[in-house]
């Protein structure tokens, strides 16, 4: 199990994440994006809750990549039609 250092929500395995193959598991140093807050994580099995906030290098890294900005618009549009 995961949970999400922002908002504490609970996963069995997180499901949207950058830095990996389509269909693979996340491994050590995968960028997730909570579908629950639309943060970013980084998955990190040293740490006991699998998952951690992304340090300044990484968020950097996230910020300019265009499919993490594409994942989280899309995150943002999809929360937007659901309230």
């Amino acid at each position: 199990m995961t949970i999400c250092p922002h908002c504490d929500a609970e996963y069995d395995v997180p499901t949207i994440f950058v830095s990996a193959p389509a269909g693979a598991l996340p491994q050590d140093g995968d960028a997730v994006l909570c579908v629950r807050c639309g943060e970013w994580c980084i998955y990190d099995d040293a740490d006991s809750y699998g998952l951690r906030k992304p340090n300044r290098r990484e968020a950097r890294l996230l910020t300019g990549d265009p499919r993490s900005q594409f994942i989280r618009e899309a995150w943002h549009d999809f929360t937007a039609t659901r309230n």
